[in-house]
């Protein structure tokens, strides 16, 4: 079993379940989760997309913050045109890092 997101139909829960290795429920901890547990760390977020990798999970937020959790966790984005993201990586608790990445 690896892991596994989801979130309700508003966007404002988020739910993770799984394997917990490397924090990548976003529980706060490495533990094995075999019922979904709520991602605490998003109260307040609303949340658009979530996505699940092999060791890490990524949220994308309404106003367009992307948050990840995990080990390894690297973004690529490629574009043609300039866009301007916001991104917020949660990959070690309690700490985040709010940066601006302009492509």
């Amino acid at each position: 079993m690896n892991h596994s997101l989801c979130m309700s139909a508003d966007g404002g829960t988020v739910w993770a379940f799984g394997d917990g290795d490397y924090g990548k429920l976003g529980l706060g901890n490495t533990t094995r989760q075999l019922a979904p547990a709520r991602v605490e760390a998003l109260h307040g977020v609303l949340v658009k997309k979530l996505a699940a990798g092999a060791q890490f999970s990524v949220a994308l937020s309404r106003d367009g913050t992307l948050y990840t959790w995990g080990h390894g966790m690297k973004v690529f984005l490629v574009a043609s045109f300039c866009v301007l993201i916001n991104i917020t990586v949660r990959n070690d608790y309690p700490r985040s890092h709010n940066f601006t990445l302009k492509l």
